[in-house]
């Protein structure tokens, strides 16, 4: 996947942030729908940090320019595409009596949240294509 040569980097760290967001509502969920399984540890996804150091980083590594000839730039290994966020074990103050980790009121908060997230960042994300189309079509319709 080519994004970030395609659109602008805010766009792809968006979908980047977009397909974590909904691995972080499948984890979720697995711990919501495990709250009753004796000796389940309940999981989290961390992508914030990783996200923020892919975007802070250089956004790839150029190739060497030995001659003033030479043509700048070239392929780049994108830190985007291969940043991946980390399936961890949820902080949890207390474990059940049966050895199971999963505090449902923690989870339908970490739920809540991370469809709230999704919800603006699909909206900042639609705004950014709006304005594209507005630029592409010259302010008129299509």
């Amino acid at each position: 996947m080519n994004g970030p040569s395609l659109f602008s980097d805010t766009m792809y760290a968006f979908e980047r942030t977009l397909d974590f967001r909904s691995m972080r509502h499948n984890v979720v969920s697995t711990n919501l729908s495990n709250a009753d399984t004796p000796g389940f540890t309940a999981k989290d996804v961390q992508f914030e940090s990783v996200l923020r150091r892919a975007l802070e980083k250089d956004r790839g590594i150029a190739l060497a320019r030995t001659h003033a000839n030479h043509i700048e730039g070239g392929s780049q290994v994108d830190i985007l595409t291969t940043a991946e966020p980390e399936i961890v074990k949820a902080e949890s103050p207390v474990a059940s009596f049966d050895g199971n980790t999963v505090s449902v009121d923690a989870e339908m908060y970490k739920l809540t949240q991370n469809s709230l997230l999704y919800q603006t960042e699909t909206d900042v994300l639609a705004r950014l294509f709006a304005g594209l189309k507005y630029a592409v079509t010259e302010g008129g319709s299509i």
